[in-house]
């Protein structure tokens, strides 16, 4: 196989799975869209390095640069960096290959870009490099298209680096495909193959959960049916290990190919489900042993390849009313199946689906499908064409058993064979503007259609009318009682919906037009595709519509709290307002990078005139999801009456280009070692994410709707820590996936659905957290039993869970060797009776204090382990013991005493108040002498008291989650009245008081 087909069946599969990625249901998956790539791969133009450039590019400048993210001294990346651009004006996507000096593709990158962007940076990843073992001087190919998917990109070889590489320089794969073997098996002892195994030889160095694909076909000539692709996912150890996959034989049986069979395509990756980072993919490197179609089991039924096609002519007037297919199958095994065919013109793009379900018996069948041409309609376009079978699928209880492409084209029927339908389109169209008001201006754009009718009865005419320009869109529907013969039907368009508010010239385009039969069936009966454009208009001939856009605007950040960010973005729009009236305002925002869109909508009443109006948008939507400056677009805006009839529309407007550093920060979202080095430089934060210096997140106020996480970090091995954070009300709080070395560290985690939520995540540590109302506080994988998340030996102490719905920590089934201790929790999982669940395997939880552990036992740990805490505490950990120190025992106390003691401290910050009690029997029974006490003190008046020796004093320290410790004097102490000599000293200072008080008095009465 040519090297470049290898590198084209690569590209392809990769951008499949890319999008497979993203969407769970993709065109990787599609077998119909794979081989249909594989047939157009023509589509890639792969010139040579003398042929002309690009006009869109100037590669002079481009630099390469190897990148060591983790200072382990091996190139993590390959850096293409100053690619610039000309002449884009709209958001595109680039597409990178990197190749090595053998022809093999060493990486496939592909971006969004826009239209500002002048310094453009492709990062390829180090581990393909380094087992492919390609040394030397490296080339890359690069091409745009405005389409997502392959079509559109013309790769040319635009850069050759400027240095030559040793693969050995570059960051090592963590596993190699290094060899394969295939035995075909008969499981059932019918001496024919039901299955072929490919034994896929696999050298590990990193023990992990690893995707395989395999890609598959006959080494004869290429057929749409005969490419196969298979997927193996699961645990691989340190080493050598081999890795089976099984291929259902009856598929090659159906194609009629004989073997060998090459393996056109291997790739394997780590963490594929949400996210796969490449290790190693090859192309053209396996062969199978030779192989006989008859060696193979036959599918239950399968299609022999004979066909046939016939007119049909069900209504006896000498017309064709029907055209019908007929499929010969061959059925091996009795039953119900479906047979689903897919049918289109050669002349125009009708294209229809028809099927037929019958019980066989075993043996040979014609399938008959009958399509109506009332439907097909080729009629109206008196065209004379053949019909191609798109494709034919085998069906059994709802399960696809085979499909085949293209297997068949009709012969050339002419129009004139056929019935004509009951209505058709006869190809007749006019426009005109017409004044209804008589002002000289028109305010309706009017459309004559001419309708043939041959059967009399009621049907409905559709149309959708666009600008030329694009900028405007429309849709009109009529329906009455039409006599046999030809008509001519009138369509008017007020000029409210023909929106002209931009001063712009334009034609219009009859995009597409129907005739249907009345609701509620709306049958298509005829139909056609841009079936007119208008002369051109000038927006002076018209009537300007009630309200329109005047083509005015502007947007800036606004900072409301004075921290040097904006909280908001306000765009101002000016509207011409012709008339007054009630109007609906809406626009949408577009971010060009992560493809995200911001809707806002105003409805008031508005007087007449031109006036400004504001929409404000939160920082929070705009923060981007990815670490680079941005360009917002405004995609759309709209003006709309009262009746929500559309009357003034605009879009591809541009706002100014905002940092995203510009605004609040309300979501962090990192992807891979290289997105975290551009955050902590833009955000100028601390460290170098090495052990000693680690980047450092720190003291952030994060408020986020339930549908975003606050702080989302994937795929990194460098040291951070997040500290001193508050995070509120996203959907986690903190989101590790594929991520070592995290340190999480006396953050408040509240109101979030999940606090702090690992994934696939190994050795961090989490530590002086609060964890509240959320449903885990923190959660150790994702429970799938399909596509497990391994989380192991991560370190979770000194942390309050308080209140959180389901758990304080919950262990999915996939955690191991995690450590959980010291930490404290209270009225989590209510109502139920453990506050932790465990599900793993050999996870720790050890010396924690549980709120509701009243007995001498083990705590015990709901799930399927059994685990426990054997060990734990009566009080919490994060709040220290207040220390009594007077009175403490043995002393002898009278009237007024200060009971003093050492506060408590809490670690994690929350308010702390105070209840003191005392006892008089020694403790058995306890008195409240105060409560909600700040301070480290207490003045206890005794006289009240009865006397006594056996005093105790306890203060109780209560935070404000709840946690409480006490302490309690060590010893009685004794409270007694006051001494004998004291009372009679009293009793003389309170007559000496009385009788100078006589003494006045009577000096005054004598006066």
């Amino acid at each position: 196989m040519k090297p470049l087909f290898s590198i084209l069946v690569l590209l392809v599969l990769v951008l499949g799975l890319n999008n497979w990625i993203i969407e769970p249901e993709s065109q990787i998956n599609d077998k119909s869209f794979f081989l249909k790539t594989l047939r157009d791969q023509s589509k890639f133009k792969y010139t040579s390095i003398q042929e002309p450039k690009s006009s869109l590019f100037n590669n002079a400048s481009w630099v390469d640069s190897p990148v060591d993210d983790d200072g382990n001294g091996l190139y993590d990346y390959l850096v293409i960096s100053n690619i610039s651009l000309t002449s884009i004006t709209q958001s595109m996507y680039l597409l990178g290959v990197l190749k090595g000096n053998n022809g093999q593709c060493l990486g496939i990158e592909k971006i969004t870009i826009a239209p500002s962007d002048n310094n453009i940076s492709l990062f390829f990843n180090g581990q393909p490099i380094n087992a492919s073992g390609s040394d030397g001087y490296y080339e890359v190919w690069v091409s745009v298209s405005t389409n997502y998917a392959y079509q559109g990109f013309n790769l040319t070889l635009m850069y050759i680096t400027s240095q030559a590489y040793n693969a050995n320089e570059f960051e090592e794969a963590s596993a190699i495909i290094i060899g394969f073997s295939d035995e075909g098996y008969d499981t059932d002892g019918d001496n024919l193959f039901n299955e072929i195994t490919i034994e896929v030889t696999i050298q590990v160095r990193q023990e992990d959960y690893y995707y395989l694909r395999l890609v598959l076909e006959s080494s004869n000539i290429f057929v749409e049916d005969q490419n196969f692709s298979v997927d193996w996912h699961g645990h691989l150890s340190i080493g050598i290990e081999t890795v089976r996959v099984n291929i259902t034989t009856s598929n090659f049986y159906a194609t009629k190919l004989n073997g060998p069979y090459s393996v056109n395509l291997a790739y394997i990756a780590y963490i594929v489900w949400d996210f796969h980072i490449n290790h190693h993919f090859l192309t053209d490197m396996y062969t199978t042993r030779i192989y006989n179609y008859t060696d193979f089991d036959p599918p239950a039924v399968f299609l022999t390849g004979t066909y046939g096609d016939r007119g049909d002519d069900t209504d006896g007037d000498g017309k064709f009313n029907q055209l019908v297919i007929d499929v010969e199958i061959n059925v091996t095994l009795a039953g119900s199946y479906y047979v689903n065919l897919e049918l289109s013109s050669t002349k125009n793009d009708i294209t229809l689906w028809e099927g037929s379900e019958e019980d066989y018996d075993v043996g040979i069948h014609v399938v008959s499908i009958s399509f109506d041409l009332e439907i097909i309609l080729l009629y109206s376009h008196q065209l004379n064409t053949s019909y191609n079978v798109n494709s034919i699928q085998l069906i059994q209880d709802g399960n696809l058993i085979t499909e085949v492409y293209s297997p068949y084209t009709t012969r050339i029927y002419n129009y004139t064979e056929f019935d004509p339908p009951v209505a058709f389109l006869t190809g007749t169209y006019s426009d005109r503007g017409v004044d209804t008001d008589g002002d000289g201006k028109f305010n309706q754009l009017v459309f004559d259609v001419e309708i043939n009718v041959t059967y009399s009865g009621l049907y409905n005419l559709y149309i959708e009318l666009s600008s030329k320009d694009g900028k405007n869109y429309n849709q009109e529907l009529y329906m009455d009682h039409w006599e046999d013969g030809l008509r001519n039907i009138s369509f008017s368009f007020d000029i409210d919906n023909i929106n002209f508010g931009l001063y712009q010239n334009t034609s219009f385009v009859i995009d597409y037009i129907c005739i249907r039969t009345p609701p509620p069936s709306y049958n298509e009966i005829n139909w056609r595709f841009d079936a007119y454009e208008t002369r051109l208009y000038n927006y002076t001939e018209f009537d300007p519509p009630t309200a329109f856009l005047t083509g005015t605007y502007s947007d800036q950040g606004v900072d409301t709290d004075g921290d040097g960010r904006f909280d908001e973005l306000i765009i101002n729009i000016e509207i011409n307002f012709t008339k007054e009236a009630r109007y609906k305002i809406e626009i949408v925002l577009r971010d060009m990078y992560s493809e995200t869109s911001i809707t806002k909508v105003k409805r008031s009443d508005w007087t007449e005139g031109t006036r400004n109006i504001s929409f404000s948008i939160d920082a929070y939507a705009l923060y981007p999801s990815i670490p680079r400056g941005t360009l917002y677009v405004l995609e759309f805006m709209t003006v709309y009456d009262s009746n929500n009839n559309l009357i003034s529309q605009s879009h591809q407007n541009s706002t100014l280009n905002y940092y995203y550093t510009d605004f609040d920060i309300h979501q962090i979202t990192i992807d891979g070692n290289n997105d975290f080095n551009m955050l902590i430089r833009d955000e100028n934060w601390p460290g170098n994410g090495t052990f000693p210096n680690p980047y450092i997140i720190e003291e952030l106020s994060m408020n986020g709707p339930k549908s975003i996480d606050l702080i989302s970090i994937r795929n990194t091995m460098v040291y951070f820590n997040i500290t001193n954070c508050s995070l509120n009300g996203g959907a986690a709080g903190i989101n590790l996936y594929n991520v070592e070395n995290a340190h999480i560290s006396n953050n408040l985690i509240q109101n979030n659905n999940e606090g702090i939520y690992l994934r696939f995540s190994d050795n961090n540590v989490i530590t002086g957290n609060t964890i509240t109302t959320t449903n885990n506080g923190i959660r150790l994988g994702s429970n799938n039993l399909n596509f497990p998340n391994t989380v192991n030996n991560n370190t979770i102490i000194n942390n309050v869970f308080y209140n959180n719905s389901h758990s304080g920590v919950w262990c999915a089934y996939e955690s191991r060797g995690n450590l959980i201790k010291w930490n404290d929790f209270k009225d989590n999982g209510q109502p139920t009776d453990s506050q932790a669940m465990d599900n793993g395997l050999n996870n720790s939880f050890s010396s924690n204090h549980w709120y509701n552990w009243t007995s001498n036992e083990p705590y015990l740990i709901i799930g399927y382990p059994g685990t426990v805490d054997s060990n734990p505490l009566n009080y919490p950990h994060h709040l220290s013991k207040p220390t009594i120190n007077f009175p403490n025992g043995g002393e002898t106390l009278t009237a007024d005493i200060v009971i003093d003691w050492t506060p408590s401290k809490d670690d994690l910050g929350h308010d702390i108040t105070y209840s003191i009690y005392f006892s008089s029997d020694n403790g058995s029974t306890w008195i409240l002498l105060g409560t909600n006490f700040l301070i480290a003190s207490f003045r206890w008046d005794t006289r009240y008291v009865p006397l006594g020796s056996s005093f105790l004093v306890r203060v109780i320290a209560l935070d404000s989650f709840g946690f409480f410790v006490m302490d309690t004097s060590d010893q009685p102490f004794t409270i007694q009245g006051p001494s004998p000599s004291s009372t009679l000293l009293f009793r003389l200072v309170l007559f000496l008081l009385i009788c100078s008080l006589l003494v006045i008095l009577i000096k005054k009465k004598a006066k």
